[in-house]
């Protein structure tokens, strides 16, 4: 443990005694409310910042020189990735590459209303609160919020599904979910279902829609591994399923495009370019998929073709 790593604990300790402490010392009387606001903004608030920025740096220092990193230094990292993204110029769709395809159009409905509604957070709270002090603090909470959810949008729409280099990469905002060689591919159709209203591993199949439909669908040769992020640096969820339901923008376009590259990857397979290097770096995650496949069970069909 390096010596900031003991200092933001000992922060932590600092700031956890000194607040428990004023406030018992209000309600038993042993300093009045000028006392213990003074306290809150002398000694409480200073040390507070002390220890979140105590935190930022161990958190970045651990990730550059790969050492052991806490769940807190991956939710302190990720939360950085959000507001880079939020405050970041805006993604241009017209810029994406023909072998890119979106998965957020349609689906920002929900993040526009937590905009508005944090919009009008501030005004009511500007209203109602009558210390300005808590309404600072209850404002930038808010703008806070609408900040991380702004992040979240964006990132999705910079970190669009991709196929290329023989083969298909699935993402969900930033995290990679799964890359998929071509020839693992058996179908890819139009199955449009609104029978999963949320990203995730339901009833087998894995599942990547931000609005509760999905219009295409993968069937697989092998299982594969299927990983979802967990918020607050938890660590991915990982399933194994060989079916796949997802929500594309344009996805006739998706899936002519995975079709070409299907035939072509194949062609250059069987004229010897680039199979063994292809083959080589699948083989340990097709051994892993099929070590899997005991525990993934039969395949879940779709109810649509």
């Amino acid at each position: 443990m390096t010596g900031l790593r003991k200092a933001n604990l000992g922060l932590a300790a600092t700031v956890l005694a000194v607040g428990w402490g004023n406030i018992a010392a209000h309600l038993l009387g042993l300093v009045d409310q000028a006392q213990f606001q003074l306290i809150w903004l002398a000694v409480e608030l200073p040390l507070g910042v002390g220890l979140v920025v105590t935190a930022l740096v161990c958190a970045v220092q651990a990730q550059r020189r790969e050492l052991p990193t806490l769940w807190l230094d991956r939710a302190i990292l990720r939360e950085l990735q959000v507001i880079r993204s939020a405050l970041g110029p805006p993604y241009r769709r017209s810029a994406r590459p023909a072998t890119h395809f979106g998965y957020t159009k349609g689906g920002t409905g929900i993040v526009v209303s937590m905009l508005v509604l944090c919009t009008i957070e501030i005004i009511v709270v500007a209203l109602v609160v009558d210390r300005i002090a808590f309404r600072i603090a209850l404002a930038a909470l808010a703008l806070y919020a609408a900040v991380t959810v702004l992040g979240l949008i964006r990132e999705r729409e910079r970190f669009p599904h991709r196929v290329a280099n023989g083969a298909l990469e699935l993402h969900w905002g930033r995290a990679r979910v799964a890359r998929i060689h071509l020839d693992l591919i058996e179908r890819c159709y139009l199955a449009r279902q609104f029978k999963w209203s949320y990203t995730g591993y339901n009833e087998g199949v894995g599942v990547l829609t931000p609005k509760g439909e999905t219009n295409v669908a993968l069937r697989l040769t092998h299982p594969i591994a299927f990983v979802l992020p967990r918020s607050a640096g938890r660590g991915d969820v990982i399933n194994v399923t060989d079916t796949l339901a997802l929500y594309l923008e344009t996805p006739q376009a998706f899936i002519a495009q995975v079709n070409r590259s299907r035939l072509a990857w194949g062609g250059a397979a069987r004229d010897g370019a680039g199979r063994g290097g292809a083959a080589r770096d699948g083989a340990s995650r097709i051994g892993a998929a099929q070590d899997g496949a005991a525990r993934f069970g039969a395949r879940k069909p779709l109810d649509i073709e």
